[in-house]
């Protein structure tokens, strides 16, 4: 019998191919799925336990997993020939997001559906939950590459994106229906919480301006719900063991009844919980008590200590690296200590730094090339003309694609190397403008330009020399004059601060960069941001240059620049300090919300309910 089984499954398998074309592989899926007979199947199973709801979910879920096989033949607009693996990744991915709506056998229970689970059901009492703006909608698109901005080429090659109002008039649709569908009471909820969370939701605006009354409670019923409702008070309407923790835990300190008998019931059936709980609790009273402990992060293990000190001994620093920690010194001792990585995603065809890497390798060797041509432009010696040298630019995204392991027949790296390309084209058009600029004229001077690699650099901070390395993107001269303005190269506008932030510590870079350069004489700090074609000046001295006005918040004297130079040099030192501390605390100055660390960090307040 067994025997008979593996040979079957070995013809079965046999007309898979490790790498064949998306249609042959959905065409081999359904033909199997079809030789099993389950329409057959899923019918003599109803004739023979008359289950109606069982019957309706299998053929539900045989329906829909045909559907996505079907659909999966989508994959062949981004690429002809896939490997078997990525097929099966793509397929359990999708088949995840996917749900299949079982009712119970309580008709009359409470139903959990969601806007397309609940269409073509009518409701005596509906409630709606999470209608705040920081979860209902969700219209925005943050990808790199599948956004509102690419919409024309994914028309063009036949993709079907749905633009901004495309979704929201998708979603007004959905919640409009699920309105409709209520019979008699409906109930509309929102969390209170942090302030985004208490911000009704557009579509719950709408629907209430449709009530007459100035306030909400003009216009209808409200309730102001906690969490007792979650604590009876009434050992006898008690049902759950949950419930039971819950009383217990309320009235620890109950002397007029004796309650021991179900404590005792309650640790023979949850060993352990009430001594967790406890153990939870004196960890969050030590975290909030006054003085820095070990329950702060505060490492005070004198081997740990030793380890961190050797650590850094004779380290060449990064403003990266700073800045990791002034940001969270949580995340920079999971990061940059204890060396945590992110778990591998599957079926990602690029990472966002890969296109980061592109536009430097690009931008650097494009005005490596053209810098005599520049100069003569910019003097009003030869007109530059940015149309000719189009042809070039789009050869180097394609070499640096190459380099970093795109596929050029790919056809969606197709789409994102002529994403890269534009962008870029457009970049440098502005940059041109702004460099040609007759109230101050710049000249490209310097492109990636390194310090402390081949020649030791370092800053003396309080008699110690903390030593540096980094890399400049690019340096521009003022026409006419010795004076230089640093720029960095940003994919996004993620990274670009202001001097507040400077001050704060949270951002070394501008201010390393300009220490590094003690033989220039450097007046400003610009930010390039490619993908929005922009130039921010977020540092400058007033008297020195004109690329930065009184109107800029970075616009400083030079008193105050000097002053800024020795607030960074102060903050290095704290820093570093910190580190060789082993201060960690979870009290992060910046919280980014795409943090790799944020399912294990506690840093957000949440209220755990028993």
């Amino acid at each position: 019998m067994i025997t008979k089984l593996v040979e079957d499954l070995y013809l079965e398998l046999d007309p898979i191919l490790d790498r064949d074309f998306v249609e042959n592989y959905s065409r081999i899926f359904i033909q199997m799925i079809n030789n099993y007979n389950l329409q057959d199947t899923i019918n003599n199973r109803y004739k023979k336990d008359k289950n109606y709801q069982l019957l309706h979910r299998d053929f539900q879920a045989l329906e829909k997993l045909l559907k996505i096989i079907e659909d999966m033949k989508g994959l062949a607009l981004i690429e002809d020939q896939i490997d078997i693996e990525d097929y099966f990744d793509a397929l359990l991915k999708t088949i995840r997001d996917e749900s299949i709506l079982e009712e119970d056998n309580n008709i009359g229970g409470v139903n959990i559906l969601n806007p397309i689970s609940s269409r073509g059901f009518t409701h005596e009492i509906l409630f709606i939950a999470g209608l705040s703006s920081n979860y209902y909608p969700i219209l925005k698109e943050n990808n790199f590459f599948i956004n509102d901005i690419n919409y024309k080429y994914f028309r063009d090659i036949g993709l079907d994106y749905k633009t901004y109002h495309n979704r929201l008039y998708n979603e007004v649709i959905k919640f409009a229906s699920l309105i409709a569908s209520c019979k008699d009471i409906l109930y509309l909820s929102l969390s209170e919480g942090k302030e985004e969370d208490s911000i009704f939701s557009i579509f719950l605006d709408e629907l209430l301006n449709m009530f007459k009354g100035e306030r909400l409670e003009d216009k209808m019923p409200t309730i102001n719900l906690g969490l007792d409702y979650q604590i009876k008070n009434n050992i006898e309407n008690i049902t759950t063991l949950d419930e039971l923790s819950n009383y217990l835990i309320l009235n620890l300190s109950n002397s007029d009844e004796d309650l021991s008998p179900y404590y005792s019931y309650h640790n023979s059936k949850l060993k352990n919980k009430f001594r967790s709980i406890n153990e939870k609790n004196y960890c969050e009273y030590k975290r909030y008590s006054s003085g820095f402990n070990e329950y702060k992060g505060l490492i005070s293990d004198d081997e740990i200590i030793k380890d961190l000190e050797e650590i850094h001994l004779d380290k060449v620093y990064s403003n990266t690296y700073l800045e990791a920690y002034s940001k969270c010194p949580y995340y920079f001792l999971l990061s940059r200590i204890l060396n945590i990585d992110e778990m591998e995603r599957y079926f990602q065809e690029y990472k966002p730094i890969d296109v980061g890497i592109i536009y430097h390798e690009v931008l650097k060797e494009y005005y490596y090339n053209y810098k005599r041509d520049f100069e003569d432009h910019i003097l009003d010696k030869n007109a530059f003309d940015v149309e000719a040298s189009l042809d070039y630019l789009r050869d180097l995204v394609k070499k640096y694609a190459k380099q970093i392991g795109f596929d050029l027949d790919n056809k969606m790296n197709q789409l994102i190397i002529e994403n890269i390309y534009i962008r870029l084209a457009k970049f440098i058009e502005m940059d041109i403008e702004r460099i040609s600029n007759p109230k101050e004229k710049l000249v490209p001077y310097a492109f990636e330009v390194e310090f402390g690699k081949y020649k030791d650099f370092s800053i003396e901070i309080d008699g110690v020399e903390v030593k540096f390395r980094g890399k400049i993107d690019r340096i521009d001269k003022i026409a006419g004059e010795d004076k230089y303005i640093i720029m960095d190269y940003k994919s996004s506008s993620y990274g670009v601060y202001d001097i507040d932030k400077i001050i704060q510590g949270l951002s070394l870079q501008l201010p390393i960069y300009i220490l590094s350069q003690e033989d220039k004489n450097i007046v400003a700090g610009v930010y390039g941001v490619v993908s929005q074609q922009k130039f921010e000046v977020k540092l400058g001295i007033r008297e020195e240059t004109k690329q930065i006005t009184n109107r800029h918040k970075g616009a400083i004297s030079k008193e105050e620049w000097d002053k800024l130079m020795d607030e960074t040099k102060a903050n290095i030192k704290e820093i570093i300090e910190r580190i060789l501390t082993g201060n960690f605390s979870v009290n992060p100055l910046e919280c980014s919300p795409y943090c790799i660390y944020k399912d294990i960090c506690r840093y957000e307040k949440v209220l755990e309910v028993i």
